[in-house]
């Protein structure tokens, strides 16, 4: 929409999203289904009046979607947003997304900043290969133009995946959003025993009275970007590309700043 700008990542109280909304091209389509107890990620962006009949002629309704108006609470207090949600009638739970589709569902996902837990719970629903190659070819290319908005690697080499899709390679510098309402954190590694973890942060810290009290020790170094760490016994770090921690379990400590300019990125492992 040439109009949309975006207002904050919220969140959806009671809400899951599902891929359950029957569409005419056979497959299924995103909707928000009442959960109690769940959480659903979504991107507040405000536009001009103008632009909203286009908008939903884009998302489909009257087509299997309805308009559902309720109240969320933003950094600004209270706000009243609309989503599409699927009609009752229009709800298939036998239905799987094409691949394209759940790609393109990521895609904005990872460029919005969601927690990695729920790109994850995004990443294992269940799809299949449009049978349509010509639709494919055209959503495919849909994709890469969303993927071409993702910041390219280090070496401007077209875009890498911070973890490919047989999640056993990646780059730690790829696929970083342009935008970080939040800070981003993705999964590589998770046994039992340890996480390792990429964190990407820009301008972000822990509130004043946030403390980090882990169960766990943490190894962590800064690849990229600047940083400054504070922990309970009154003691400041400040981190720079190369710099490593180790931070035993129960030891208190925090963000205090991250550079506002660039992307931080570190790597953190976390372990019994």
């Amino acid at each position: 929409m040439p109009s949309a700008e975006l207002v904050e990542v919220a969140v959806w109280p009671d809400r899951m999203l599902r891929f359950c909304k029957r569409s005419e091209d056979g497959s299924a389509k995103c909707t928000l289904l009442p959960q109690i107890g769940s959480r659903a990620f979504g991107a507040v962006y405000r536009l001009d009046a103008a632009d909203k009949p286009l908008l939903d002629r884009i998302e489909g309704l009257g087509c299997g979607y309805e308009e559902q108006w309720q109240g969320l609470p933003l950094n600004d207090g209270v706000v009243r947003v609309f989503h599409y949600c699927a009609a009752e009638d229009y709800l298939d739970h036998a239905l799987q997304p094409y691949h394209w589709y759940k790609q393109l569902v990521l895609a904005g996902a990872r460029y919005h900043g969601f927690p990695a837990t729920y790109i994850r719970g995004i990443e294992q629903a269940a799809s299949l290969e449009d049978p349509d190659p010509e639709r494919r070819l055209l959503h495919e290319g849909l994709l890469r133009l969303c993927q071409d908005a993702l910041v390219p690697n280090r070496d401007g080499l077209p875009l890498a995946e911070a973890v490919g899709p047989d999640g056993a390679h990646g780059n730690l510098l790829a696929g970083i959003p342009r935008q970080l309402p939040q800070e981003l954190s993705t999964a590589l590694v998770e046994t039992d025993n340890m996480r390792i973890e990429r964190i990407v942060s820009k301008g972000h810290a822990a509130p004043a009275e946030g403390w980090f009290d882990q169960d766990r020790h943490e190894w962590v170094v800064l690849l990229r970007g600047a940083a400054r760490l504070a922990f309970d016994d009154g003691r400041e770090v400040n981190m720079a590309p190369g710099d490593w921690l180790q931070i035993p379990a129960r030891q208190k400590h925090r963000v205090v700043w991250t550079d506002p300019e660039l992307e931080s990125v570190w790597l953190a492992v976390h372990y019994a």
